[in-house]
């Protein structure tokens, strides 16, 4: 019995080397959630995914236990817990270790292959001060939100497609979502998909309408995501594939003999 116990706990583990060596060789996409305070990117990217482990909530704003180290104070910024009579103050390079809330979660794309996507939010940060620098860092999309019943947070769409590039996300597939499209009324829903497609086509995204509190058309919005995000790395890898044999063919033979026809 024991022995027997032995071998399927070996098959166990045999099993999830297995599982975590196809993790390993999955493309993987890292896509962040951009967009103003309250606008639903924490309730989007829960829905699509599994909430991180460890993760402890605040209100708004969502941290790890081990996201501080404090080791500058040159520019302070404030961040309120609703659950606390008193307002603690916090530094911009305190998150020097930053873990905004991350979801992970395999999607599959056309040809039968699947990617890992790893969605990242703020967790309330640009309510209280410019995002760190390595949010932004080797980012392969990236959604901006907004509420479709707040017009100003599609106006600010730009505004946010503008801050990502600026810090390095330009060649990242962009896609423009609209939240609460069920608290939309049926009678004004044509007009406010009319605005939210010119501004996407403003910048070059793709766009969608999406609802944290339903979950309507998260999980299609994603696969459109990851379906692009996958076509521009495979045009990158083509790319690289052709300018490389492009350098073989120009090589020169190290031969001085040459052939002359006449």
């Amino acid at each position: 019995i024991i022995r027997s116990c032995r071998e399927r706990e070996r098959e166990r583990e045999r099993e999830r080397e297995r599982e975590r060596e196809r993790e390993r060789r999955m493309k993987k996409f890292k896509v962040i959630l951009l967009g103003d305070g309250g606008v639903g990117k924490s309730a989007i990217r829960k829905k699509f995914g599994e909430e991180a482990a460890g993760e402890k909530t605040s209100g708004k704003v969502r941290l790890f236990s081990t996201t501080f180290v404090l080791h500058d104070l040159s520019l302070s910024l404030l961040c309120t817990h609703s659950h606390a009579s008193h307002t603690q103050i916090l530094t911009q390079s305190s998150f020097k270790a930053v873990k905004k809330g991350v979801s992970r979660k395999v999607v599959k794309v056309e040809d039968g292959k699947t990617v890992m996507l790893e969605v990242h939010d703020t967790g309330g940060m640009e309510r209280y001060a410019t995002i760190p620098r390595n949010y932004y860092t080797g980012v392969h999309g990236a959604i901006v939100l907004y509420d479709m019943t707040e017009p100003e947070t599609l106006e600010n769409a730009p505004w946010w497609h503008r801050e990502g590039t600026r810090n390095g996300t330009e060649s990242a597939v962009y896609m423009l979502m609209g939240n609460k499209v069920d608290a939309v009324k049926a009678d004004t829903l044509e007009e406010e998909t009319k605005r939210g497609k010119e501004k996407a086509t403003g910048f070059g995204a793709l766009y969608a309408q999406v609802s944290a509190k339903t979950g309507q058309n998260i999980e299609d919005a994603f696969r459109r995501l990851a379906q692009a995000m996958a076509d521009s790395a495979e045009d990158d890898d083509t790319g690289r594939e052709s300018k490389d044999s492009l350098k073989i063919r120009r090589k020169e033979p190290r031969s001085g003999r040459f052939c002359v026809l006449l």
